[in-house]
């Protein structure tokens, strides 16, 4: 019975797990909170991309930067399995250069293609680089569990470069 009552009170911990509340956070999630709230500048639409990708993982506990206050306003990633906020926040912390590394930009069919912007950032260790993933409008933010190949990023295929630090951007 005692067992029970701590799988039972681990269970309310939510708003991410268990695994299927988690799921259904994700899918609940208001859009509004997966998109950039940065001033839009259409202009420079790279350069929007690489600020909207370094706003949201800075917001999401990703860099050493604290995050949003809000816990409703941190978003569950699709591969983590942190049963409440508090949790996630802990593994994340630090787990990301603060600064975009490179970007791939892929509007060749806005049909098919809805994630246009592909925002590459090393890890703390800088042994792996992940993505912040997002739509041509800077919406549908999402940190992509798989490692992204720097090699694709150094040779400049598929629309992508490495990016020049914010110093001389």
């Amino acid at each position: 019975m005692r067992q029970l009552l701590s799988v039972a009170a681990f269970a309310c911990l939510a708003p991410f797990g268990p695994l299927a509340a988690q799921a259904q956070r994700e899918q609940s999630a208001d859009p509004a909170l997966r998109r950039c709230a940065l001033p839009i500048d259409t202009t420079q639409r790279e350069l929007q991309a690489l600020r909207c990708a370094e706003w949201y993982i800075a917001r999401q506990g990703y860099t050493l930067k604290p995050p949003v206050t809000d816990s409703m306003a941190i978003l569950p990633e699709s591969y983590e399995v942190a049963p409440y906020v508090q949790l996630a926040l802990e593994w994340r912390h630090g787990t990301l250069e603060p600064q975009a590394y490179g970007i791939c930009v892929d509007d060749r069919n806005p049909e098919v293609n809805t994630q246009v912007y592909t925002v590459a950032f090393r890890s703390a260790d800088r042994q792996s680089v992940r993505a912040v993933t997002m739509d041509r409008t800077f919406g549908a933010l999402v940190v992509q569990h798989l490692n992204l190949n720097p090699e694709i990023l150094r040779s400049k295929t598929y629309g992508c470069h490495l990016v020049a630090q914010p110093e001389t951007r």
